[in-house]
C-alpha cells in the first residue's frame, strides 16, 4: 500500500484500488476485496483480470465492454455500464474514459480523473496485426502499467517477420505429412492464428471447439477471421493445421510471448514486449508510475534506475 503526494492510495487487495478523497475504484477484481469499491472497472475478459462471480456479486456500478460482457457470458444488468474506446462516463462525480488497448476484442484501458489522472493500461498491445487495432497510447499524471513481459529478455520480432516466419513452418511441415498443431490462448492469439493461416491461404486451418466459440464472437463485432472449420475429430487434421489450447497434449508449435526463448515455438503475443512497454512509459510522460503483473517488481526497479521514473510495484496479495 503506498499513499501518493497527491491524494491518492493505490494498493492491491483482489484486484487494483485507486482511492482519493473517500472515493473508491476497484479495477480488475478477481476475488472479493475487504473494502467495497464505489466503482469497478474491467478492462477485458481473461479470467486473470476479472471473475465472473465476484462481478455478479458487487452491487456496484461496472464499467466494462459489450464484448467483454459477451465473452463473460454476464446476462444485461442495471448496474453494467457499456463503454465503447473514446467513451467518457460520470459515475459518482468520477470522469472515466474508456479506451483501446489493442489486447484482444473489448479489452480496454481506462483514464480516472482524480486531483491527477490516473491510466491504466491493462494487457495492451500497439503493435499492428491482422486483426484488431493497436491500443492508444494515454498520457498521466499517474501511470498503472502491466509488466507482464516487463523484462529485457522478452522482446519479439515484427510481426512482419513472424507471419511469414509461421507461414514457412506450417507449410514445411504439412508437405512433409506431418500433423500440424499450433497451440494457443484460446481468446486472443488463437483468432489471430485463424486469420494468418486463413487469409494466406496455406491451407482451411481446423480450430478446436473451446476456440471456435471465441472465433465466433470476434466475428460478430466485425473482425474478418477467413474460411475455417471446427475440429471434431482426429482425421480431419492430416492435411490442414490444428488450432489447438496450450493445454492440449500432443506435439505443437506453442505461440506465446514465452516461446521468444523456446526453440520450439512463435514467440506471437497479445502483449507488448518490454521495448513496448517501455515505450509507452516514456511517451505517457507520467510522474509516478505502478507496474502490476508478470515481471513488476523488476519492470519498477530497472524505470528507476534506466529511466529516473519515481516506479511501484503493486504486489498481489491473498489477503
Amino acid at each position: 500500500m503506498r499513499k501518493g503526494k497527491h491524494l491518492l492510495n493505490i494498493f492491491y487487495d483482489k484486484g487494483i484500488f485507486v482511492e482519493s478523497r473517500g472515493r473508491r475504484v476497484l479495477i480488475d477484481p478477481v476475488g472479493l476485496p475487504r473494502k467495497k469499491p464505489d466503482v469497478v472497472l474491467i478492462s477485458h475478459a481473461h479470467r486473470d483480470h476479472c471473475n465472473k462471480r465476484v462481478i455478479q456479486s458487487l452491487n456496484v456500478p461496472i464499467i466494462l465492454s459489450e464484448a467483454t460482457r459477451d465473452f463473460l457470458g454476464l446476462q444485461a444488468s442495471s448496474n453494467h455500464i457499456i463503454v465503447s474506446p473514446g467513451e467518457q462516463v460520470e459515475v459518482g462525480g468520477l470522469q472515466i474514459e474508456a479506451h483501446n488497448a489493442g489486447h484482444i476484442l473489448g479489452s480496454l484501458q481506462f483514464r480516472i480523473s482524480l486531483d491527477k489522472s490516473v491510466v491504466y493500461t491493462g494487457d495492451f498491445n500497439f503493435e499492428p496485426r491482422i486483426i484488431l487495432n493497436p491500443a492508444d497510447i494515454l498520457k498521466a499524471d499517474v501511470l498503472i502499467v502491466e509488466a507482464t513481459y516487463g523484462h529485457p529478455r522478452y522482446v519479439f520480432p515484427p510481426r512482419r517477420e513472424l507471419y511469414p516466419q509461421l507461414v514457412e513452418m506450417v507449410l514445411k511441415l504439412l508437405s512433409e505429412g506431418l500433423m500440424v498443431t499450433l497451440a494457443a490462448r484460446p481468446l486472443g492469439v488463437s483468432q489471430e492464428l485463424t486469420a494468418v493461416l486463413s487469409l494466406s491461404k496455406v491451407s482451411v486451418p481446423i480450430v478446436h471447439e473451446k476456440i471456435w466459440r471465441y472465433n465466433v464472437l470476434y466475428e460478430k463485432y466485425g473482425e474478418n477471421l477467413g474460411r475455417y472449420l471446427v475440429y471434431h475429430s482426429e482425421k480431419y487434421v492430416r492435411e490442414k493445421p490444428l488450432i489447438a489450447p496450450l493445454t492440449v497434449k500432443r506435439n505443437k508449435i506453442t505461440c506465446t510471448g514465452w516461446s521468444v526463448t523456446s526453440r520450439h515455438g512463435i514467440p506471437l503475443s497479445s502483449h507488448s514486449d518490454f521495448k513496448g512497454i517501455v515505450r509507452y512509459v516514456r511517451k505517457s510522460q507520467a510522474e509516478e508510475i505502478y507496474t502490476v503483473y508478470g515481471f513488476s517488481k523488476f519492470l519498477a526497479e530497472y524505470l528507476e534506475r534506466e529511466l529516473g521514473m519515481p516506479s511501484t510495484p503493486l504486489e498481489r496479495s491473498n489477503r
